[in-house]
């Protein structure tokens, strides 16, 4: 049997889930039955991560400015010169290229989505809508499937939640039981709101001296986010980690913070969790009543609104002050990773489309 050519597109290599997903999937998928090519936008330490594992990496740049005519004149070039099976599209500059390409060529189109709509603008989700359609579209949650409904036939529609290759054995805990330390991994863009986690941290900190925050992440809002804490006096406490892998971080944790506007299913909440921590996240409360794709409100997770920084400030404190309800989510979280937010589970899904797609 011949291997299935997939050229994946997407828009940056930089630190992220989209990329993380990315990178399970070739790693997972079949190898004797897959070929994989990887085009980009914007650069990042994925393209050497992925270039080590024998992946052929394309970089399109325009003549003058990025996505200009001759931007999109090399793209068109390059997949026609690749004879791609299949066109798979993750983020959204990505996305819009491929089901215009791949109408174009007449290639198969996955397109994936993880973002709400709402948080692209008027003008992509314009564009969104007036671009031909995909093949399949794969919305990372159940949340952002129906949020898509409207810009997107309903029946190429399906959910595939995110999944990782999670860690089944006892991990090393931090060392020094006297600091309480609050994590977050994630991009620093303006929905990832963390003013608002800082904002919290510093109502802890004026009363807790023995509580740390660490940031993850890169972007942006980087030296804003820098600035914010030392006008509020605590940028001796927050350390910023930024632009690495966050796998070696997690166990300096004590609990897992996303102070997002709006998450989808976070691959940074998923590895929170692989790694037994207590999560604080926040949740859909347009019914009065905190919702989220993944936790269940005090069972393995703590869910608070959106943009609540009384909210945020009493969960941590919460956590901080409760050990046994620390435990009870971190373990509940665990066994539900573990169990339901599989790489293998994730990778079988994709696996089926793309061969539905081929042999039909």
């Amino acid at each position: 049997m011949a291997h299935i050519n997939i050229v994946h597109i997407i828009s940056s290599l930089e630190q992220g889930g989209a990329q993380k997903v990315l990178d399970l999937l070739m790693r997972n998928l079949p190898q004797d039955m897959y070929k994989h090519h990887v085009i980009f936008f914007h650069d990042g330490p994925y393209k050497k991560h992925f270039n080590s594992m024998g992946i052929t990496t394309y970089s399109i740049s325009g003549f003058i400015t990025r996505y200009d005519p001759v931007f999109s004149l090399r793209l068109f070039l390059l997949i026609k010169k690749l004879k791609p099976d299949i066109l798979c599209g993750a983020l959204w500059a990505a996305n819009i290229y491929a089901r215009c390409i791949g109408y174009a060529l007449n290639i198969p189109v996955i397109s994936t989505l993880h973002a709400l709509p709402e948080h692209e603008g008027a003008f992509k989700n314009w564009l969104t809508r007036m671009a031909p359609h995909a093949t399949r579209y794969c919305a990372v949650s159940p949340s952002i499937k129906k949020s898509f409904e409207y810009n997107c036939p309903t029946a190429h529609i399906i959910t595939i939640p995110n999944g990782i290759a999670c860690m089944r054995s006892a991990l090393c805990r931090k060392k020094n039981k006297k600091i309480f330390t609050i994590g977050s991994v994630g991009r620093f863009v303006p929905v990832k709101n963390y003013h608002l986690l800082i904002a919290s941290f510093k109502e802890i900190y004026t009363t807790c001296h023995h509580t740390r925050l660490i940031l993850i992440g890169h972007g942006p809002l980087e030296q804003n986010l820098k600035n914010y804490a030392q006008e509020l006096d605590i940028g001796h406490a927050v350390t910023f980690i930024i632009n690495k892998p966050a796998d070696a971080y997690y166990n300096k944790f004590d609990c897992f913070v996303q102070s997002s506007d709006y998450e989808g299913i976070s691959m940074a909440l998923l590895e929170a969790m692989s790694h037994k921590l207590p999560v604080i996240v926040t949740g859909v409360t347009s019914t009065g009543i905190n919702n989220h794709d993944v936790i269940e409100n005090y069972h393995d997770g703590i869910i608070i609104p959106s943009r609540n920084q009384e909210a945020l400030t009493h969960a941590i404190k919460e956590f901080m002050y409760n050990p046994d309800l620390r435990s009870t989510c971190a373990r509940n979280g665990y066994n539900k990773v573990i169990t339901t937010y599989t790489t293998t589970t994730m990778c079988t899904s994709y696996h089926r489309i793309f061969t539905e797609l081929i042999y039909p």
